[in-house]
């Protein structure tokens, strides 16, 4: 089986970070509890 991520948690956040811009993030949650989460930008950002 082929491995494609490190078992390094900080490379993989660096990887990752540039993909999560809080101000395009949406959460619901109902009865306290998160429900879902999308993320909507309009490209130029």
């Amino acid at each position: 089986m082929a491995r494609f991520f490190s078992k390094d948690k900080n490379k993989i956040a660096k990887a990752f970070a540039h993909m999560f811009v809080l101000n395009q993030f949406y959460v619901a949650i109902a009865n306290n509890k998160i429900g879902g989460m999308t993320a909507c930008t309009d490209g130029a950002d």
